[in-house]
């Protein structure tokens, strides 16, 4: 086990987090499988934060420019994807969380921000539990400032590769040479064997899709989520990696810009879910 983690288990469930980096849970193991991508060491997760686990992303995926413009006001975030000339995934996933509370089959962290991590004030607060069923977070996202702030929210929830994958999609979001959205068009033909499901070892996936359901299927995995994440994120290294990345995510890619956001009144919350089961099949 990592340094200053918190483990969690449940009968055949165990997890692990790591409240220093973005309270990402590194390991989540069913009867001693690794059902989420596991982490061997800090080197990895330094090497490529975003492949092991499932880190939190606010704001969502790649902001155009690193820039963006609401009610009037420009905000710049980091410009950490220099050469596309985007911010990407925010940087929320590197930040050390407070512990509110653990226990053994559950933990609660938090994170106040203040305009490090991002131009609004907020609190995220996280919850993560295990029961008989599986695993299971909440995420709550309350303004704390004096103005409506602007909301993307996803997590790159990064599974090891397995003989079937299957994701709602309804429609992709298809993208420029820096990988900005542009416009919304029909699913390509491997697309459709995502959403219908099939093995996808050997197929490279990538792609911002518009969401056609709440509940994906990672090989013996059931990945369910709120409703208010409307769009998947679906990505697998080329095909051969080992791994495959299926995120859920609330708001458009890029959707500081274009709209696709939701807006956080003064004083209000959003609140995400999502849970992890062994699938019936």
């Amino acid at each position: 086990m990592l340094p200053d983690t918190i483990k969690l288990t449940c009968g055949s469930w165990s997890a692990e987090i790591l409240p220093h980096t973005g309270a990402n849970t590194v390991r989540l193991t069913w009867e001693n499988t690794d059902v989420l991508r596991p982490l061997g060491d800090l080197a990895e997760l330094a090497e490529n934060p975003f492949l092991h686990g499932s880190p939190i992303l606010l704001p969502a995926n790649r902001t155009d420019g690193a820039a963006f413009v609401f009610d009037g006001r420009r905000c710049l975030l980091p410009l950490n994807e220099p050469k596309l000339r985007n911010n990407l995934h925010g940087m929320l996933w590197s930040l050390p969380f407070s512990v509110l509370e653990t226990a053994e089959t559950s933990a609660s962290l938090f994170y106040e921000n203040r305009g490090d991590a991002y131009p609004f004030p907020f609190r995220l607060t996280v919850t993560v539990r295990l029961d008989g069923e599986g695993y299971h977070r909440a995420f709550e996202v309350e303004n704390t400032g004096e103005t409506d702030m602007p909301l993307t929210f996803a997590l790159h929830t990064t599974f090891p590769e397995s003989g079937y994958v299957q994701v709602p999609l309804a429609e992709a979001h298809r993208r420029n040479e820096r990988l900005i959205p542009t416009h919304y068009g029909p699913l390509n033909e491997t697309e459709k064997k995502v959403a219908a499901g099939f093995d996808p070892r050997g197929t490279a996936l990538v792609g911002y899709f518009r969401s056609g359901g709440h509940t994906a299927r990672i090989g013996d995995w059931l990945y369910t989520v709120s409703g208010n994440f409307d769009h998947w994120i679906v990505y697998n290294g080329g095909g051969n990696a080992g791994f495959i990345c299926v995120e859920p995510q609330a708001g458009r890619v890029n959707g500081l810009n274009d709209g696709g956001f939701i807006r956080l009144a003064p004083g209000a919350a959003e609140r995400f879910e999502t849970a992890i089961t062994r699938s019936a099949l």
